[in-house]
């Protein structure tokens, strides 16, 4: 069982014997890099969970669902079937986009580039009247995609 004391900001909003799906913070990565234990990974681990294989990921800067796997073979199954996931994002934008498909080319690291898919599907005011919450659905998963299109 999970110490909650030990979750920080981590929300568990699914376990069972196979998954542990978490809401990730922004600002906490969801896997070692500089070795901090400053992880969502690490998070976990500390929190009392067994080992676990991130079945996806998210940028250190964005909030949301994570789903994570007890076994490396459901990680597989998975990760084999994301493409299939729906994928929405909400993100706060300056301006007032109008709703529409939003397609691109975004450079892959060996500078050849890679399609990228995305569709604005709702728009609303915020507080701030110069900017608009929008609701995003991701087509491809590109690194930084929707930043990039957005911008």
């Amino acid at each position: 069982m999970l110490d909650p004391k030990r979750l920080r900001r981590v929300t568990v909003l699914h376990q069972d014997d196979a998954l542990l799906v978490v809401n990730k913070p922004p600002g906490l990565a969801v896997h070692e890099g500089a070795g901090t234990g400053n992880d969502l990974l690490s998070v976990l681990k500390d929190a009392g969970s067994p080992k676990l294989w991130l079945a996806h990921r998210l940028d250190k800067a964005t909030s949301g669902i994570v789903v994570c796997c007890k076994s490396a073979e459901l990680t597989k199954q998975v990760q084999g079937r994301w493409s299939e996931a729906i994928k929405r994002y909400r993100a706060l934008v300056k301006g007032k986009p109008q709703p529409q498909a939003l397609q691109s080319t975004l450079l892959a690291h060996a500078g050849r580039g890679k399609d990228a898919h995305s569709v604005i599907e709702t728009v609303a005011p915020s507080v701030d009247p110069a900017c608009s919450w929008v609701t995003l659905r991701l087509g491809t998963g590109r690194k930084h995609q929707l930043r990039l299109q957005l911008a």
